[in-house]
């Protein structure tokens, strides 16, 4: 199968596809979880060219977009990194969350994703880059973003990692960082942190 990748996203978009070729010619260890990814991946990409009945597409811009964004305006706050680079397993699930949509409406096929690594993968890096991108990038005025855990402390592990990036990247001032909670008043948005064991969680 052939892809037409643009120029304006092709070092991102060829990354996700070397990625999950890799995964498939053993280059690259991986589960049978993950495998299974790559091989629905190239199998749904094939349909979605073939199949004119077939309702969902792979935008290329959409898929890039969300990985733009970190990698262009976020500054890591963990490590002695420089940069926000994310590593091909994370480009390959954040175009696949964002870039498979309708054909007709352009709805995202996607609403759900479960990622499970282990402890020091940049688990929480990664989130706080999809929470910043979601409040302010995604299209939806009024958004809330809810970072939640099992307890008060590990959702604000997430929480002061996203308001670091903010405060320390060239897009801070648009957003209103305060201690519980990140606006972002162009759309009416919001990413505040919530634990399982808090007593204010009536009505979410």
């Amino acid at each position: 199968m052939t892809t037409s990748i643009s120029s304006e996203h092709s070092e991102i978009i060829q990354s996700v596809y070397d990625y999950a070729r890799n995964v498939l010619d053993g280059s690259i260890v991986a589960c049978k979880k993950v495998r299974m990814a790559c091989e629905r991946f190239f199998r749904d990409l094939e349909r979605s060219e073939k199949d004119d009945h077939w309702p969902w597409m792979f935008d290329e811009k959409r898929a890039a977009r969300p990985i733009q964004y970190m990698e262009m305006y976020l500054t890591p706050s963990k490590g002695d990194y420089t940069e926000f680079k994310l590593m091909p397993w994370q480009r390959f699930c954040e175009a696949n969350l964002y870039g498979w949509v309708h054909k007709e409406t352009g709805l995202r096929r996607f609403n759900e994703g479960l990622i499970i690594v282990g402890r020091g993968n940049g688990k929480s890096t990664m989130v706080s880059g999809n929470a910043s991108y979601g409040v302010s990038k995604d299209d939806e005025r009024g958004a809330d973003i809810y970072l939640l855990a099992n307890s008060k402390e590990q959702a604000s592990i997430v929480f002061n990692e996203c308001a670091t990036q903010i405060r320390e990247s060239r897009i801070s001032g648009h957003f209103r960082v305060l201690r519980d909670a990140i606006y972002y008043d162009a759309t009416n948005g919001s990413i505040r942190h919530r634990a399982s064991d808090s007593r204010k969680l009536d009505g979410l």
